[in-house]
């Protein structure tokens, strides 16, 4: 994994290079998806500024973050040839959570709890 890239609470997107030797942004190009509802609703290239091994930086990205479940991924590609894999070739993602799953589910209006293995009916402690 060359790069993670991380979002703090103000939005603000950081790239680290987790290289010992090289500048992260001579031999990687990073894309993103910004999903919503599991579609994918915007995809772009990040421009990726010098990355000295090492290093921790900020990125200049900006999005307007959707209002429903939306997730963002940074895909880190190869931008060279190496005997291992052609350019291209997808060597990482960071996936980050935007804006959380809203429950509306209606069982839970009128008195039903789910789990993974079962249903829990509170007005006859018992599960079904």
């Amino acid at each position: 994994r060359p790069i993670r890239i991380t979002k703090n609470e103000d939005n603000e997107y950081f790239a680290e290079n987790q290289l010992d030797f090289t500048n992260a942004n001579e031999i990687t190009d990073v894309m993103y998806e910004l999903t919503e509802n599991g579609e994918i609703i915007s995809f772009g290239r990040v421009e990726l500024p010098l990355l000295p091994p090492h290093t921790k930086i900020k990125l200049d990205f900006n999005i307007d973050i959707p209002s429903g479940h939306s997730y963002i991924r940074f895909i880190e590609k190869s931008r060279i040839d190496t005997p291992f894999y052609k350019k291209g070739f997808e060597l990482a993602y960071d996936y980050i959570e935007l804006n959380g799953y809203k429950n509306n589910n209606s069982f839970e209006k009128i008195g039903y709890k789910f789990c993974f293995l079962c249903s829990i009916r509170p007005e006859h402690n018992t599960l079904t």
